[in-house]
């Protein structure tokens, strides 16, 4: 099952509600941003370290990476991606 947030905040309350396997999260977002999204993620998330996957547009996403392992964030992808890439990194985290 997929479920989909517009939002940061959106997003928080899915992984509450849904407690999906994998999140494939934008850095981007409106009202919160995925930074801040992966840090309260893995804040409500204590007794489960659900996989992150950050995608973004962003120029320097690969220098960032350290910083979004951080987070508890397992992979980053830069837009544009194909379908394949975002699969396959989704089947090695889970």
């Amino acid at each position: 099952m997929v479920s989909e947030a517009g939002d940061g905040v959106g997003a928080l309350d899915r992984v509450r509600a849904f407690r999906p396997d994998v999140v494939v999260l934008d850095l981007m977002m409106p009202v919160m941003d995925g930074w801040t999204f992966a840090a309260e993620c893995r804040r409500i998330n204590t007794d489960r370290d659900v996989p992150i996957i950050a995608i973004s547009a962003m120029f320097e996403l690969q220098g960032a990476a350290g910083a979004l392992r951080a987070l508890g964030v397992r992979a980053c992808l830069s837009k544009p991606f194909d379908v394949g890439d975002i699969l396959s990194l989704v089947a090695a985290v889970v």
